[in-house]
């Protein structure tokens, strides 16, 4: 179940058209929202306690994540391996709990 970003906010992130991949796409979300809250050693719930909200870096973190798993389905290369989680973690450090 997604509940930092939505299917809608997913897909206009990524510019994906149609309906064909909706189920795809939610289980890349649900990841992509997992691993963020991973990163972060947070709970959902915790960050909306503390914030109020999901703050927006958190949800375009999110995005991003579920962007790379959309476009980029099989074994990562050296290049990306790099990008991707730079940008993230760029995103995400103010919010990780210590």
């Amino acid at each position: 179940m997604l509940r930092i970003i939505t299917l809608s906010e997913i897909k206009a992130n990524s510019r994906i058209d149609g309906s064909d991949e909706n189920d795809l796409i939610t289980n890349m979300g649900e990841a992509a929202e997992q691993g963020v809250l991973n990163v972060l050693d947070r709970s959902y719930d915790d960050i909306i306690v503390e914030y109020g909200s999901i703050p927006a870096p958190i949800k375009q973190a999110c995005l991003a994540l579920a962007d790379h798993y959309y476009h980029h389905r099989g074994i990562v290369n050296p290049t990306a391996l790099y990008n991707i989680p730079y940008t993230i973690d760029f995103a995400l450090k103010p919010y990780i709990k210590y």
